[in-house]
């Protein structure tokens, strides 16, 4: 039998067994299907931003990171989205994150937090 054949009969007998055990462990859901648009409000030094950012990377989500103490813009930007939520200006912390037009103001600091907004 080569290589080949073998990985995909061993695949399917691992599929079928784990189908099978009620108790087997679920795999989590896939991160997305579609294209998604992630931008991250943030400060290279903020431990929470860089918690989120790190979390991304190493599940293969693509994000744009704004720094809002370099960029006005980004930091003007943030602040528009922040007050078209109702959130009250001091109960923000960051990171600040927009996922597919919905601005999420509570400090994610995990991709896991992020799932019901993606594609």
């Amino acid at each position: 039998m080569n290589a080949r054949l073998l990985t995909l009969v061993l695949a399917a007998a691992v599929f079928v067994g784990c189908a099978s055990d009620p108790h087997a462990a679920q795999a989590p859901a896939p991160l997305s299907t579609g294209q998604n648009a992630i931008t991250v409000y943030g400060r290279p030094s903020c431990a929470n931003c860089e918690s989120l950012r790190r979390s991304l990377e190493r599940n293969g989500v693509a994000y744009l990171f704004r720094d809002v103490d370099a960029d006005q813009a980004a930091n003007s930007e943030m602040w528009q989205k922040i007050r078209s939520t109702g959130a009250a200006d001091n109960s923000v912390i960051l990171p600040v994150v927009e996922v597919n037009g919905v601005v999420l103001v509570t400090h994610p600091t995990s991709v896991d937090q992020l799932r019901p907004y993606l594609r």
